[in-house]
């Protein structure tokens, strides 16, 4: 009877050298476990089980979308600049007027590898990896978890979801999923202003996804802050219509 390996299941496969060997590659792996357990750099992450094992090379949207896919993987090819003093590593807008083009896969994606060159790079480096280097934030879920917390004045509700927009704020690569919230709350629309806010002072990279352009931007937030992600990133178009449902 063969062994059923692990790396159909583990983020590192792609970079690692024991990936699919039937002694080395299971669930006991020391390095999966710090990625994949209940307490893993990976779970704690909190991509959506969907999008949990995307990887760019295999991405669906790699297809329909070249041109972003380009400017993406050279993106990617900076994440091995993290633990340098001066990263200057680039946040990136991934934005299509249509849904259901690819923004999503392509952001989790784009966390998986961080997520995978900062375990590699830590070892090579003899680093500790960090706690959390990566969180994927899906601002609709949030929203709607706020709005009901605040109708039902559960204040320790409120608080947990503020505590986790000021994590949201530290991370060292956070992605932010529909950042063009609609019918947002005021309060809360301004707690993610300042997580914004907080990420480009200090230089973090942040992949935003938006059905919105930048224009559209500053009728969510103000001109100012949409002004300030401009600047500080690159805007990557998605084109075509929805593919929801249509890829194998």
């Amino acid at each position: 009877m063969t062994n059923e390996t692990n790396e159909s299941r583990c983020i590192l496969a792609p970079s690692c050298g024991i990936a699919g060997s039937p002694d080395a590659c299971h669930s006991q792996c020391p390095a999966y476990i710090q990625m994949h357990s209940a307490a893993g750099r990976h779970t704690l992450a909190g991509l959506p089980s969907e999008y949990a094992l995307v990887d760019l090379a295999t991405a669906a949207p790699r297809k329909d979308q070249p041109s972003a896919y380009a400017i993406i993987d050279r993106l990617a090819g900076t994440f091995s600049r993290q633990f340098e003093e001066r990263p200057n590593i680039k946040s990136v807008y991934l934005y299509s007027a249509e849904p259901g083009t690819g923004k999503t896969t392509t952001a989790a994606a784009l966390l998986n590898a961080y997520l995978r060159t900062h375990f590699v790079e830590a070892a090579r480096l003899g680093r500790t990896p960090h706690r959390k280097p990566a969180e994927f934030f899906d601002l609709n879920e949030y929203q709607t978890a706020y709005i009901l917390a605040s109708q039902m004045r559960d204040e320790t509700q409120l608080q947990a979801i503020g505590r986790r927009l000021g994590s949201a704020a530290k991370v060292p690569f956070l992605v932010l999923d529909d950042v063009a919230i609609r019918s947002a709350t005021e309060n809360f629309r301004a707690m993610v202003h300042a997580v914004i806010n907080a990420r480009i002072a200090s230089g973090l990279p942040t992949v935003y996804t938006s059905n919105v352009d930048m224009d559209g931007l500053e009728a969510v937030y103000d001109a100012r802050l949409a002004d300030r992600i401009r600047d500080k990133c690159q805007v990557v178009q998605f084109v075509g219509r929805s593919k929801r449902g249509k890829r194998k």
